[in-house]
């Protein structure tokens, strides 16, 4: 991945990224894709390890912005 700096880079463009076309517009052709925030997909469970992945950069804090907004976002307590 280029080293620690490269793969955090890459790491915060998949955050960051946008799908290059409206949500409705990647809806239509990907309806299952849930939870984006950018172009990671939180709802694809194979998935869920990525946002610990900033454990093996120079910002291991990161690990602990994502997973926070993420359970914020889109896991709760009701319904």
């Amino acid at each position: 991945m280029g080293g620690k700096i490269m793969f955090e880079n890459k790491l915060d463009q998949l955050f960051r990224e946008p799908l290059g076309r409206s949500k409705f517009e990647f809806w239509a052709k990907f309806p299952d894709a849930t939870g984006l925030v950018g172009q990671y997909s939180d709802g694809n469970e194979p998935s869920f390890h990525i946002p610990y992945l900033y454990n093996f950069t120079n910002s291991p804090w990161k690990t602990q912005k994502h997973i926070r907004l993420l359970l914020d976002v889109w896991f709760k307590d009701n319904i």
